[in-house]
């Protein structure tokens, strides 16, 4: 999904907390909170992204969902993720012929585990330390790289 339902689920009851605190910088705040909740909620569309399989990638068109793109793992030469300009996590996917595919998803961390789960060797990261012969870190630890911003 393209949406984190979890983080707007969550704001919902944070801006209704600060209301009921009843100061008036605590009710700007959570009238603040709650109007983005609701831009969210009805605005910004729910789609699906990328559906992930044992053996391939499903890739939906971002203009019409009816539209579908299977890719084999086998046919992808490498993944990464990486910031876009709106704010969302962009998943890049290189293919053995030269092709990008690029799709936005607000589900860094998801996305990010089920395709080192699915393709873990195929990581641009993994790829680029295993060709320098540097040790590649597991886990959620080598994530941090992506959050940090260039200066």
């Amino acid at each position: 999904m393209y949406k984190n339902n979890t983080a707007v689920n969550l704001a919902i009851p944070i801006a209704l907390g600060l209301i009921l605190i009843r100061h008036v910088l605590t009710i700007i705040t959570g009238l603040v909170i709650l109007a983005a909740v609701f831009f969210a909620l009805t605005k910004v569309k729910d789609r699906r992204v990328v559906d992930m399989y044992d053996d391939c990638l499903v890739i939906y068109d971002e203009n019409d969902p009816e539209l579908a793109r299977k890719l084999l793992l086998e046919d992808i030469y490498e993944w990464t993720i990486r910031d876009s300009n709106q704010n969302a996590s962009c998943a890049i996917f290189t293919m053995n012929y030269g092709e990008r595919i690029t799709r936005n998803t607000f589900q860094l961390v998801k996305c990010y585990n089920t395709l080192r789960d699915l393709m873990p060797d195929k990581e641009s990261r993994v790829r680029q330390l295993n060709y320098r012969g540097e040790k590649v870190n597991s886990g959620l630890s080598s994530i941090t790289s992506i959050f940090k911003r260039k200066k």
